[in-house]
């Protein structure tokens, strides 16, 4: 994994010299002293030409027969795994940077109608933080009901699975909106959510 040729050439080398960032090694060794062994710390080693990998290390104490006190490491090469990993926090922060740009109010929703997530202009329309509308019932947040309103685009995205237009005022937010519902279809090709698509269109219709 190091690339050494033998044990003898591995050995020879100091242990320092395999750490990219000797912090990591005074943070492995303090978590041996504290917790007596160490789970899942992901570090950088370094190669014997100089490349560094991803680890994984895990360290436990061992006592061998002559009472001899030793800790025993196994370091996994995760790489690939980081990586892939890395993309993927990559993609989603892209993702959500796209996601916060569109200036309609778009959120996602279960088959209970409970919000999953939202957008920035969303959060702002309703002037709380994302995160506060995680869970709760979107009729409750838009319409200020206990209840679906009858003719409920959400519903039937969930029952056709189509996507459903509607204009509508609500009194509530005393807006007119511009309704959109399209699923989120499963591997079953069954409806496990829906988008929807709020756009304020009330300067529009006063116009007309």
């Amino acid at each position: 994994m190091y690339g050494y040729s033998s044990k003898e050439e591995f050995n020879n080398v100091p242990v320092s010299a395999r750490f990219y960032d000797l912090n990591d090694r005074i943070r492995w060794l303090k978590l041996v002293q504290e917790q007596g062994k160490v789970e899942g710390l992901e570090i950088q080693l370094r190669r014997k030409d100089g490349t560094l990998f991803w680890a994984s290390f895990n360290t436990l104490p061992q006592t061998i027969g002559s009472g001899e006190k030793r800790i025993l490491n196994v370091i996994q090469d995760i790489t690939e795994r980081k990586q892939a990993r890395m993309k993927l926090e990559q993609a989603a922060e892209e993702w959500q940077t796209t996601f916060d740009s569109i200036t309609d109010m778009i959120s996602v929703h279960d088959k209970d109608h409970r919000i999953v997530m939202v957008n920035k202009a969303w959060a702002d329309t309703f002037k709380m933080p994302p995160q506060a509308f995680i869970g709760r019932y979107c009729y409750e947040i838009v319409h200020g009901t206990d209840s679906p309103t009858a003719n409920c685009p959400l519903d039937r995205t969930f029952k056709t699975g189509t996507t459903e237009l509607m204009e509508m005022f609500e009194p509530h937010l005393g807006l007119w909106l511009q309704i959109s519902t399209s699923p989120i279809m499963g591997k079953n090709r069954e409806v496990t959510g829906v988008v929807h698509s709020m756009r304020d269109i009330s300067i529009g219709k006063k116009l007309q």
